[in-house]
């Protein structure tokens, strides 16, 4: 399975470890490992606004406070050559931040894979090498890997069936991989959990190392009520004691992993469809466990995305068919009985034109429909991460529209 963001707390947990061997400071500039790596910042001075460049730490982009904005993420595209972090990290040096660092948190991918790029300069190997060899294999997580050609099993996403879920094979992000596409299976998830709440079971630097991850960063709250962001991990004080979690979603997989040192608690779930009823299972197992209930969102905004395209999609192939019917008999109308065409009066054309701007904006609207759903995203990004019935729900309406329409102008131009 694709542990999805569920992997930013391996990646996390790797830069930990080179800062405990004293090869990284994590508040040390990024640049200075990533040569080169900066962005900007817009200043304002006496009135007027500049890109002034700025350097981000190490320790910002573990926190989510970098400056970089949640929505860069829609900027990648699907990539499967080795130079892909590489060449996909340097193309946002001179961008502008969101943010100022520091400042803000914002939960953005980009953090992360950024952050795995980081790894790969510093230990000398790339991030998938360094990761199997110093991660893995000493943690005895033998079912673990970063390599994306792994067997996996069958991946499924919201599409229209009934079943409401179709399979799908997702194209391959190389460049997103240490925030999103570590992979791993139930028994190795289980030795990771362990790890988490027992770190004085390992050796010096990698216990050390472990619980830095779970520090967390209490000078920016989060979006996620009561709590704070360390590395890799949300971290939540409740009567019960701190609870430590994560989910994670890719396009056809899901996670959630959470633990209550304190009780000794821990729950790990991981599915092959993109849901947040993952999370919302693995927080109500361990309310089992405690005293008071914790509440985790119900709805499923994918599910109740594709129920609604589900029912747009068989409505609008109904009208479709029935407006490609009526524009065909208009047609035929026209050529056997030769009709010719009238002059429209200039209140059909009033109308004519006024059908068109309502039309004309209900297309922009479904080109920007994705942007809607997620910030600065366009359809390439909506046909991997949305519901399989977005896009053909999108252009059945569309159609249906465009018919009804050449069937309105046709119908005012020839008169039987």
């Amino acid at each position: 399975f694709q542990l999805a963001s569920n992997s930013k707390a391996y990646t996390a947990y790797a830069v930990c470890k080179l800062a405990e061997e004293g090869k990284i400071d994590l508040d040390t500039p990024v640049s200075h490992y990533v040569d080169g790596f900066c962005m900007n910042y817009k200043a304002n001075h006496s009135g007027k606004t500049e890109d002034e460049k700025t350097e981000i730490t190490v320790r910002q982009l573990l926190n989510h406070v970098s400056g970089i904005a949640q929505s860069d993420f829609a900027k990648l595209e699907p990539q499967s050559t080795e130079d892909a972090l590489e060449t996909s990290m340097y193309s946002f040096v001179g961008k502008t931040l969101k943010h100022y660092p520091g400042n803000l948190f914002e939960y953005s991918n980009i953090n992360y894979d950024l952050l795995g790029l980081l790894i790969g300069k510093v230990s000398g190997v790339s991030y998938e090498e360094y990761m199997q060899q110093q991660v893995f294999k000493p943690l005895g997580l033998e079912n673990t890997y970063v390599e994306t050609d792994k067997q996996l099993v069958t991946g499924y996403k919201h599409g229209f069936s009934l079943s409401g879920v179709q399979l799908y094979d997702a194209p391959e992000y190389k460049e997103n991989v240490p925030a999103g596409y570590v992979i791993s299976d139930i028994r190795d998830m289980e030795k990771w959990l362990s790890y988490q709440m027992n770190p004085d079971s390992l050796p010096k630097t990698e216990a050390k190392s472990m619980l830095e991850t779970q520090n967390a960063n209490r000078k920016n709250p989060t979006q996620e009520i009561s709590a704070y962001y360390a590395a890799g991990w949300y971290v939540k004080e409740t009567p019960d004691g701190t609870l430590v979690y994560h989910s994670g979603n890719n396009p056809n997989y899901s996670s959630f992993v959470i633990f209550n040192k304190e009780l000794q608690v821990g729950v790990t779930i991981i599915a092959n469809l993109n849901s947040s009823y993952v999370s919302y299972m693995g927080m109500q197992i361990l309310s089992s466990y405690m005293d008071e209930i914790y509440q985790y969102p119900v709805k499923d905004t994918f599910q109740t995305l594709n129920g609604i395209m589900c029912m747009v999609i068989i409505i609008s192939s109904i009208l479709s068919v029935f407006a490609a019917l009526l524009l065909a008999e208009r047609i035929r109308r026209i050529i056997i009985l030769k009709e010719k065409p009238v002059r429209p009066t200039g209140k059909q054309i009033k109308h004519i034109i006024l059908v068109g701007i309502i039309v004309s904006i209900l297309f922009y609207a479904a080109y920007k429909m994705p942007c809607m759903i997620y910030p600065d995203a366009d359809w390439d990004f909506a046909k991997v991460w949305l519901p399989g019935t977005v896009l053909t729900g999108c252009k059945l309406l569309l159609t249906a529209i465009g018919l009804f329409y050449i069937d309105y102008i046709i119908s005012i131009w020839f008169k039987g």
